[in-house]
């Protein structure tokens, strides 16, 4: 008796999407199958071919008795070595120099940099040039492998304890690498960890690429993006049980982070101006504080407004040196930006202003958007499809006039300048800052409009006709709060309070 024997074989792959979903063969006709075609049915096409990828091999690097303590561990492969080139080319101007001279300087002697740097040119270079799939996926490969071997030399046991500066500065940079490929809470995470290592920093931390002050001014930076871009709501981000009392960030990090050292400098050191940085972080830390005290009390109305009795900003807290990178040269219109951001901030206190008092700031909000589009303009190198940036940038502050702004055509222009300008500023996306205040402006306005820049693109004759009154607007309701959540797989929950 012979028994019935099954054959198996391999399953065509290559026919056309059409033919495969309805397991028929396809006689892999260009530009669409004759089967198809005979058929009278739409050819839906071939998928693009996918190069096998390459076995994954790992470099063991080992220190022979002959190298030296000097010679650089710069790497030697053509991937690793295109990508360290890359940061020595492209990124470590987007840095502090101080930052860049520091993280080169640990690389001659410590491959855990080495690797870092590898991996955020990698990523650079994917974010700001590559739009190939397949070159994405190589350098995001590599970019991958070589953050792992990083935090592997930091973490291991075998090795050498690394100092807290070494640690600190692979924080900014983890940070910075996380940002970039979308991964926002990651780079939060770095950020608390290597603030809360730099709080425990003692009088006995040796600082050697680095001074305290540099490393202070670096995370102020990263700081103020977790303050200004999360608010309220890091401990949702974090996973975190709210304290009774703020444990992320509970006071200005220049304030907390003071010795009586550096209040003993001479008197030409003490009347050294405050960096922006320092500034605003004090401004971010007192909103925040505000914020919070805001959401302990129960909803009470608003207060009666005293014209007898006009109320004064807050003062801005006196100069202090800490915090300053003196080659970080900001662009001028960048300064005068934040000078606006800074004095807004300081005039409106939350929750005891309403928001309608943003209707004041109309000429301030003009001028934010006219030297950020200026800005904008000068700033794109040819060639470049998205720009990565560490320094102050200009999203918050068109985050600010597309939400804050009620003016139309100035809310429009700040949106237009987030969507067409895509760059990163460390947690700040442009292009998920410009949906954000597009969906605030459609809440507010009482309109739903397409994902396309189009719909809402309309010249001031048509804003008139459709229910604007001269520079004001007919709002159906105020959006009062954006709360931002951000998630383990690169994306943000927004909630709109009204």
């Amino acid at each position: 008796m012979v028994k019935n024997v099954r054959t198996y074989s391999s399953r065509v792959k290559t026919g056309c999407i059409t033919c495969r979903r309805r397991r028929i063969k396809c006689d892999e006709a260009k530009p669409s199958c004759q089967r198809c075609t005979a058929g009278k049915r739409p050819c839906e096409g071939y998928a693009p071919q996918v190069k096998p990828a390459a076995a994954m091999r790992m470099i063991v690097y080992t220190a022979t008795a002959t190298a030296s303590p000097s010679t650089p561990s710069y790497p030697v492969a053509d991937p690793e070595r295109n990508a360290f080139q890359f940061f020595l080319a492209q990124s470590r101007a987007c840095f502090p120099v101080e930052f860049s001279r520091a993280i080169l300087q640990a690389a001659q002697a410590d491959r855990a940099f080495t690797h870092a740097i590898v991996c955020f040119g990698a990523a650079q270079q994917i974010y700001e040039f590559e739009d190939d799939p397949d070159a994405r996926a190589r350098l995001g490969k590599l970019a991958m492998i070589q953050y792992g071997k990083a935090l592997h030399l930091l973490q291991s046991p075998t090795s050498a304890p690394s100092s807290t500066e070494t640690l600190l500065l692979c924080c900014v940079l983890f940070a910075c690498y996380e940002g970039l490929r979308g991964c926002r809470r990651s780079a939060v995470v770095h950020i608390k960890s290597g603030l809360d290592l730099l709080r425990q920093c003692g009088a006995q931390t040796r600082w050697a690429l680095l001074s305290r002050e540099a490393m202070i001014a670096l995370f102020t930076r990263l700081d103020n993006q977790v303050v200004e871009l999360l608010g309220t709501s890091m401990y949702e981000t974090l996973c975190e049980k709210k304290p009774t009392e703020r444990a992320f960030a509970p006071r200005p990090l220049t304030v907390e982070l003071s010795t009586p050292a550096a209040s003993s400098r001479s008197s030409s050191e003490s009347r050294a101006p405050m960096s922006i940085d320092t500034r605003l972080n004090h401004i971010f830390h007192r909103h925040l504080d505000m914020a919070e005290a805001m959401q302990a009390l129960p909803d009470l109305p608003p207060a009666p407004k005293d014209e007898s009795t006009p109320t004064s900003p807050t003062p801005l807290p006196p100069d202090d040196p800490q915090g300053q990178f003196p080659s970080d040269d900001m662009d001028a219109e960048l300064l005068h930006i934040w000078h606006i951001v800074a004095h807004m901030c300081v005039a409106m206190a939350p929750g005891t202003a309403p928001e309608e008092a943003w209707d004041e700031f109309f000429p301030e909000f003009e001028t934010i958007v006219s030297l950020a589009e200026r800005y904008l303009r000068r700033s794109r190198p040819s060639g470049q499809k998205r720009r990565f940036g560490f320094n102050i940038g200009v999203i918050p502050a068109l985050y600010m006039a597309g939400v804050r702004c009620r003016e139309p055509q100035i809310r429009r222009r700040a949106i237009r300048l987030l969507a067409e300008y895509p760059r990163r500023e460390i947690m700040w996306d442009s292009t998920v800052t410009a949906e954000v205040c597009r969906r605030v402006m459609e809440i507010e306005e009482g309109t739903v409009t397409c994902r396309g820049m189009e719909s809402w693109e309309r010249s001031s004759d048509d804003i008139l006709e459709s229910g604007y009154e001269g520079s004001g607007i007919k709002l159906v309701t105020r959006v009062r709060n954006v709360n931002a959540v951000l998630d383990d797989d690169g994306g943000a929950r927004f909630e709109f309070q009204s």
